[in-house]
């Protein structure tokens, strides 16, 4: 049972055993849809703690997606998905930007860097980690927009809506990119 389902199970029994006069004080609205707290990724806070800058919150949760926008991502996806090398193993444990080798990681976080640099508001561009349909862990960027989220992955070229992904979502960065909830 995922974590979240098993929360709100226990937050329900522990309501439904409380007396009825007490039982509002207790009243969540969309109790299921309160956010579960997820671990940072030990690389991601590690990357942070060297450049304290690339992650910082900033500006409005969403954008519009406009066809500008669509040009901006697809551009950066594909020459991010160009410029780094991927590696099989883990060349660094550390996340970083404009590596010349890197995992998926490094593509996710070098392309959310790039399209804060194009003026993309830093609130709107969540790291997420994934599994693959083979079951392997992967990191992707989402980006927040008026019209749903779009996911860039360097497995693909296309720039998807996160449901139309063959994707498994775990965990997220959230506006603040230094918290982190499941998916």
């Amino acid at each position: 049972m995922r974590l979240r389902t098993w929360l709100v199970t226990i937050f329900a029994f522990l309501i439904a055993s409380v007396p009825a006069v007490a039982r509002e004080d207790f009243y969540v609205p969309n109790a299921a849809l309160l956010p579960v707290s997820a671990s940072v990724p030990l690389g991601f806070s590690l990357h942070c703690l060297m450049h304290p800058v690339d992650c910082e919150a900033g500006g409005v949760p969403l954008v519009f997606k406009t066809p500008q926008l669509m040009n901006q991502l697809t551009a950066v996806n594909r020459a991010v998905n160009a410029s780094i090398i991927p590696t099989a193993g883990l060349e660094s444990a550390v996340w970083q930007v404009d590596p010349t080798r890197g995992n998926c990681h490094d593509y996710a976080l070098t392309k959310r860097q790039h399209l804060i640099e194009l003026g993309l508001p830093p609130s709107a561009l969540r790291l997420a980690y994934v599994k693959t349909e083979r079951g392997d862990g992967h990191a992707v960027l989402i980006v927040e927009t008026d019209r749903g989220e779009l996911v860039l992955d360097n497995l693909t070229g296309l720039i998807l809506p996160k449901s139309q992904t063959r994707l498994r979502f775990i965990s997220a960065s959230t506006a603040n990119p230094r918290e982190w909830v499941m998916l």
